[in-house]
């Protein structure tokens, strides 16, 4: 009995928060938390597409300069076999290979495409994507006087391309220009 005086007393003297002031604090922490939890919410998804759009640019500034790349290294204008404003077809001389770049508008992408003619049948191995989340994509061409001309000729002296990336929310657009390394002369 003695035992069970002694703790009783001990409780009795521990003074604790009573339930209303529980609630009063909780409730008071919650309408302080919650600006605080929408702030750090809207810096994480401010973030994540910050970053994530930086990568869909990234990786068109870097399929662009592959195509650049590509383009630049035309010898004559007979390489090209096929153009329009949509997609380019480059035959290399040396061998029966082609090279195609072509816009895939339903699947918003610039599909790469190495392939292989016989008996001047085209064949492919496999369509690749080269740039993602395209939402547009313009190649002109210009002769020696600056003329724009709807077809790749033999007086081809210039390539534009506009490349536009992004999503639904906001685009960003990449223009750039080659001149084949062969022509410069």
């Amino acid at each position: 009995m003695k035992i069970v005086k002694k703790i009783y007393s001990f409780i009795k003297k521990e003074r604790g928060f009573s339930l209303m002031e529980m609630v009063v604090t909780m409730v008071a922490l919650s309408i302080i938390m919650l600006p605080v939890s929408k702030l750090v919410n809207v810096s994480v998804v401010g973030y994540t597409t910050i970053r994530n759009y930086g990568f869909v640019v990234e990786s068109a500034r870097i399929g662009m300069n592959i195509m650049m790349a590509e383009l630049r290294s035309i010898e004559t204008q007979t390489d090209i076999s096929d153009g329009s404003t949509t997609s380019i077809t480059l035959d290399d001389p040396a061998s029966t290979n082609f090279t195609e770049y072509a816009f895939d508008s339903d699947n918003e992408m610039i599909l790469f495409n190495k392939g292989y003619t016989i008996l001047g049948f085209p064949f492919t191995n496999e369509s690749y994507p080269l740039v993602i989340f395209v939402k547009d994509f313009e190649m002109t061409y210009y002769d020696r006087s600056d003329n724009e001309i709807t077809v790749p000729s033999a007086n081809l002296w210039r390539i534009q391309i506009k490349m536009v990336v992004g999503d639904d929310a906001s685009e960003y657009a990449l223009y750039n220009q080659v001149f084949p390394r062969q022509w410069l002369n």
